[in-house]
């Protein structure tokens, strides 16, 4: 475990860079940061081929990690979800699901820990 890495006690999860790829072709890293005893996060996670930021926030309980990214919507006036991130995470691998919660579009993600 380097120093970018913090293990939580009681949990299998650890803030650190996740790298994997979307649907088995699309290389990304994730970017665990600041998880709160409450299991609340924040996050980020790039394309390796932009590497620009794509701010997320969410929760880790159960096993589970649910992470959001959110824009806001003028119209709404409110922050709405655009895509998710939802899957295990356990033990440093991360198994799941990205979704556009526009289109309905979705494709596995597997990461692993750094």
């Amino acid at each position: 475990m380097d120093k970018h890495q913090k293990h939580l006690p009681n949990r299998e999860i650890a803030e650190g860079v996740y790298s994997g790829t979307i649907d088995h072709k699309y290389p990304i890293k994730l970017f665990i940061q600041e998880v709160s005893d409450d299991g609340s996060l924040s996050a980020y996670y790039w394309y390796e081929k932009y590497q620009q930021p794509i701010d997320l926030g969410g929760n880790y309980r159960d096993k589970k990690l649910k992470l959001y990214f959110k824009k806001y919507d003028e119209k709404q006036k409110k922050w709405i979800k655009v895509e998710s991130f939802i899957g295990d995470l356990k033990y440093g691998k991360f198994k799941g699901v990205w979704k556009n919660l526009q289109t309905g579009k979705r494709f596995d993600v597997s990461l692993r820990l750094n």
